[in-house]
């Protein structure tokens, strides 16, 4: 609720651990977290390396009270969190599930098994009402577009899902549009908190 009245978001950045700091997914994530983090964001991260070591990356460098992560107990994370920052877990599972339910919105960046998996639980948590529906933002829509078109054709036509379960979901290309996204989401949250007050 703090965060609501407060107007600043906890954004969480999943995607692909492997990504390298050469690759342009990298900096992207790296200057979209430091931007967010200008407008006084929280970037929360699974606190590991790749697209999660972007995104602290870039809260860091504005402050360190921006970057923040969640850790199974014995994970080593990235240099871009303070120890104050990271929480720890006992079981991947739970931390999985925290880094989905503490978010205000969710960016995947391009990602392996590790990403689909976090995309389609966070998806069925929504569809069963376990969690509020969140805007969900897919960034690189060439990367994320057969995946979502699969739900679409298979998965939807079949009957064995809504269409409203995929509403969430955004495709986007460029920092701009996320930025826009984000600054919308913020003003919608906050007449809600201001609502059931």
């Amino acid at each position: 609720m703090k965060i609501l009245s407060s107007k600043k978001l906890t954004i969480t950045f999943l995607g692909g651990s492997k990504i390298q700091s050469s690759n342009s997914f990298y900096s992207t994530a790296q200057l979209l977290s430091k931007k967010l983090s200008l407008l006084g964001h929280h970037i929360l991260t699974g606190g590991g390396y790749g697209i999660m070591e972007a995104g602290n990356k870039g809260a860091f460098s504005v402050s360190i009270n921006q970057s923040k992560a969640f850790l199974c107990y014995g994970e080593k994370s990235n240099n871009y969190i303070a120890k104050k920052n990271i929480r720890y877990f006992k079981t991947f599972q739970k931390r999985k599930l925290s880094l989905l339910q503490k978010a205000s919105i969710i960016i995947f960046f391009p990602g392996g098994l590790g990403s689909l998996n976090e995309l389609t639980e966070l998806l069925v948590l929504m569809q069963n009402k376990k969690l509020p529906l969140k805007k969900t933002i897919l960034f690189n829509k060439s990367f994320w577009q057969p995946l979502i078109y699969w739900l679409q054709t298979q998965i939807i036509s079949h009957k064995l899902a809504n269409a409203k379960d995929l509403k969430c979901l955004t495709f986007s290309n460029s920092i701009e549009k996320i930025l826009s996204i984000v600054e919308k989401e913020s003003k919608k949250l906050q007449v809600a908190y201001k609502e059931k007050l």
